[in-house]
């Protein structure tokens, strides 16, 4: 279960069938709620997790254009394919509004080595947003 409030994956566990956040009580928005029905297993399985990162509103577009769809980071967080990504965008590190905080984000590779600085990961990531709403409509 994914709830936008929450900025630790632990937590998650703690929403309430229709998608409250126990901890604040607060309700997530209805996409968050799509993507929890959608991956509840999944994630159970897999042990997908959630991770909410800061992104410079300069790449804020072009992320959520499509037209980049890597990224480089350091590999603190254990990186793994599939994997979900909400962005936080920032100007000089603080936060800003952009509609990419709109956006969750899979991580479909991830290559570490090959000429990365050691501990750094590049990863590849696709919107999810379109797939959740053909799978609750299909």
């Amino acid at each position: 279960m994914i709830c936008k409030h929450i900025k630790f994956d632990r937590y998650a566990e703690r929403l309430n069938a229709d998608g409250r956040c126990d901890i604040w009580n607060w309700h997530c928005d209805k996409q968050l709620q799509s993507i929890c029905k959608v991956l509840r297993d999944e994630r159970a399985e897999h042990n997908i997790q959630i991770h909410e990162l800061k992104l410079e509103l300069e790449f804020c577009d072009e992320v959520e254009s499509g037209r980049k769809p890597f990224e480089i980071r350091f590999n603190d967080r254990n990186y793994k394919k599939s994997d979900l990504i909400r962005y936080i965008p920032v100007l000089n590190g603080n936060p800003t509004k952009h509609t990419i905080s709109n956006n969750t984000y899979e991580i479909t590779y991830v290559l570490s080595g090959y000429g990365l600085v050691e501990g750094y990961v590049a990863f590849g990531q696709k919107e999810i947003t379109t797939e959740i709403a053909e799978v609750e409509n299909g």
